[in-house]
């Protein structure tokens, strides 16, 4: 899946010229964690203590008009109690790896025209931390049981300034989504190391995804914009020992303003329409006795929209601020519940500059499904997570960051007995060394 990002950089480079300057950095990071988690979706929370370490290496490629990026860092993460999972050779102790590699490119191909290509890929065993990452930067409620995970996915965007008016862009976006490797169970077949589960969490069937996004901007004033903005997808899920094969088909156009409010900072509104359509594939094969049926199979149509406020604070003195805050309402195909619906998200985020070496962040969201009635099972459909940290550049190869990331989860707000079960609140501090000045934040997990 990642063919679409190397297929578009020959196109990228095929203009560009080729005397090039490469850099490369190598770096790692190294984190304690204290605080309480889950060992896998379904599981209480449970006090506990957790490593990482993650070496990687950065290539970066420049030409005249042209760039390219590869990153690539290996995640070793091990947690204290494990939940009674087996221990990994040849440690003598359960270690979960995890490759997370980041591919970029992008061109100016001419005055007017930039192509820019992105290519992720997370393959391994992911803790409970890092799944969550795995399926951002879209918050997902239901998080489901896998050991290990190839999540790939692949964009590329073109931009077009048509004219002094118009701006035009269109992305087109691939995605693979499959688990695979044994059962999560721990030794002896108990969860939890013996404790009994919340829920049995929801499996994670294979999938593939596809999208165009197309956007066009016309400058209305100084200060304001027109926006149109569309997105159409597909997503095939296949069937599993459980569940039944489906697709999905979902499309929206909105229509929206953009003003600036000051010359750092704009408000941004939009609004429009989403159709679905759910189904199960012509001539797919059901599944054993005891399958979960697709829900709401057929076509729908549903609101949606945002409300976008960002720019940096006025302000003299340090620190200089930055904020952003967004209500966002979308219609989506869940790719755990394997169901469409519209689902509301609010966030914010705000970043505090001390020149010239500390800095302070704050990051938060809660998002939902809106429904009138939970999924059948009463899934997990809520969740809200903050993040704050605390960042001090130590020397142009060393920096340290602390602070304090959690989450939790619930079923869907309307359900009779709504309670967070899935809390997550960790206390960390870790250190990365590069041998370069400039370190790429590779893993947000």
């Amino acid at each position: 899946m990642l063919g679409i990002v190397p297929a578009a950089a020959v196109l990228l480079f095929s203009a560009a010229d080729f005397s090039a300057d490469l850099d490369l950095n190598a770096f790692v990071t190294a984190e304690a964690r204290g605080g309480e988690a889950p060992v896998q979706p379904g599981d209480p929370s449970t006090t506990a203590f957790a490593a990482i370490l993650a070496p990687g290496l950065d290539g970066h490629l420049r030409f005249s008009e042209a760039d390219l990026r590869l990153t690539y860092a290996a995640r070793f993460f091990t947690l204290t109690p494990n939940g009674g999972l087996p221990a990994t050779e040849p440690f003598g102790f359960h270690v979960a790896l995890l490759h997370v590699i980041n591919l970029q490119a992008s061109a100016h191909v001419s005055r007017r025209l930039t192509l820019t290509a992105i290519g992720t890929a997370s393959i391994g065993e992911p803790d409970y931390t890092a799944l969550s990452g795995i399926f951002g930067p879209t918050p997902q409620g239901a998080l489901p049981a896998v050991h290990k995970i190839l999540a790939v996915s692949g964009r590329l965007t073109a931009d077009f300034v048509a004219s002094r008016i118009w701006d035009l862009r269109m992305s087109v976006e691939l995605s693979r989504y499959l688990s695979y490797g044994d059962s999560v169970a721990p030794v002896g077949g108990a969860p939890n190391g013996g404790n009994p589960i919340l829920f049995t969490a929801p499996v994670l069937p294979d999938q593939t995804g596809i999208r165009a996004i197309p956007f066009a901007s016309a400058r209305l004033t100084a200060e304001s914009d027109l926006l149109l903005l569309g997105d159409v997808s597909y997503l095939a899920v296949d069937s599993t020992a459980q569940t039944s094969a489906l697709d999905f088909l979902t499309a929206s156009a909105e229509i929206g303003w953009r003003t600036h409010l000051s010359r750092r900072s704009e408000l941004r509104v939009q609004g429009g329409l989403a159709f679905a359509h759910e189904a199960a594939p012509s001539g797919a094969e059901m599944p054993a006795p005891g399958f979960v049926a697709a829900t709401g199979l057929g076509s729908s149509v549903a609101p949606v929209g945002g409300l976008e406020l960002s720019g940096w604070l006025p302000q003299h003195d340090e620190p200089r601020v930055r904020g952003l805050v967004s209500s966002v309402l979308e219609y989506i195909a869940d790719p755990v519940l394997r169901t469409t619906g519209s689902r509301s998200t609010t966030s914010a985020r705000v970043a505090l500059l001390f020149a010239p070496d500390w800095s302070a962040g704050l990051e938060a969201y809660f998002a939902t499904n809106i429904r009138s009635a939970p999924l059948p099972g009463n899934p997990d459909e809520t969740v809200i997570s903050v993040l704050m940290p605390v960042r001090r550049r130590l020397s142009d190869n060393l920096l340290l960051e602390g602070g304090l990331r959690g989450s939790d989860r619930g079923p869907n707000l309307s359900a009779p007995s709504f309670a967070f079960h899935q809390r997550e609140l960790w206390v960390y501090l870790a250190l990365t060394g590069s041998t370069r000045n400039g370190m790429p934040r590779l893993l947000a997990y």
